[in-house]
């Protein structure tokens, strides 16, 4: 039997994001902050209360998630997301007036997954208002979220670990970018390659084409054989952005466990009591 990791269905694309590197690197990171945390105790990078609490490693995961499918877009799509502006615009101002962040959030994971699902189905043909409705749909879900795990770091926790928790967030956030880029440019390769193989073009080399890159290739390509490549290369694109729905629809984990925090009401202290939230950590 042939290799089942080697096709173009779910178990190619899941191969493509390289699982072994991807279970070899994360356990590692974790192993050290672990490590860390039972060594140094209160003095840790990642002091165990502030880690293990719920919402601190909810919101990581959601932002884990979230930045991962928001950067592999805007890499493969290049084109400022202007709707992100306003989705986060208006995210803040909502949140500071009714109090409540997580409405937010679950706004961005389902806008974030429709726009994402919308743009797996890209194609040479597809029209202008498509293509730019789609982005300005998940512009706008993932303007929505983007900032509120650190929102939610400073409404969970007591003033002396704030900072603390925002630099965890940002830390899943900035990783999970990072990270899926990486992986959606594996994806890209791999699927062009394959595609660019299959259709057997005497003198066309599938290295040649991925070296040329999106703008480079009609300047190599036969006569005669650019629409079958073109084609070649948004079925490659539209996997990418498969890893992006799939990340996008994940973020739902995250969000699921995080606290229904009132950014009204009073902030936790250290000592178990409560005190009044400063405008500045709204």
């Amino acid at each position: 039997m042939g290799n089942p990791f080697k096709t173009n269905g779910f178990w190619g694309l899941l191969w493509s994001l390289d699982p072994l590197g991807f279970v070899l690197f994360v356990p590692s990171i974790v192993s050290i902050l672990i490590a860390l945390q039972i060594w140094l105790g209160e003095s840790a990078t990642i002091p165990p209360r502030v880690g293990s609490q719920r919402t601190v490693w909810s919101a990581s995961l959601f932002s884990f998630f979230l930045s991962g499918a928001f950067f592999l877009l805007i890499y493969f799509l290049p084109i400022y997301f202007q709707a992100i502006k306003v989705g986060i615009i208006l995210a803040g101002a909502l949140t500071a007036k009714i109090g409540y962040y997580m409405p937010f959030i679950y706004v961005c994971v389902v806008f974030t997954s429709i726009a994402s699902g919308l743009l797996t189905t890209l194609t040479p043909e597809t029209t202008t208002a498509k293509w730019v409705g789609y982005q300005i749909l998940y512009g706008f879900g993932c303007g929505c979220g983007f900032q509120l795990p650190q929102i939610a770091a400073q409404a969970a926790l007591p003033f002396q670990d704030v900072q603390t928790g925002i630099a965890i967030t940002l830390f899943f956030q900035n990783f999970g970018g990072a990270l899926f880029v990486s992986a959606g440019n594996n994806v890209l390769n791999d699927q062009l390659v394959r595609r660019i193989t299959a259709l057997n073009i005497t003198g066309l080399e599938p290295m040649a084409v991925l070296q040329a890159g999106a703008t480079g290739i009609r300047d190599i390509i036969p006569d005669g054989f650019l629409d079958v490549v073109v084609n070649a290369y948004n079925d490659s694109l539209r996997l990418t952005f498969q890893v992006a729905l799939i990340l996008s629809a994940l973020s739902v984990i995250g969000a699921i466990f995080m606290e229904w925090k009132n950014l009204k009401a009073p902030a936790p202290k250290g000592d178990g009591t409560e005190t009044p939230q400063s405008s500045e950590k709204v």
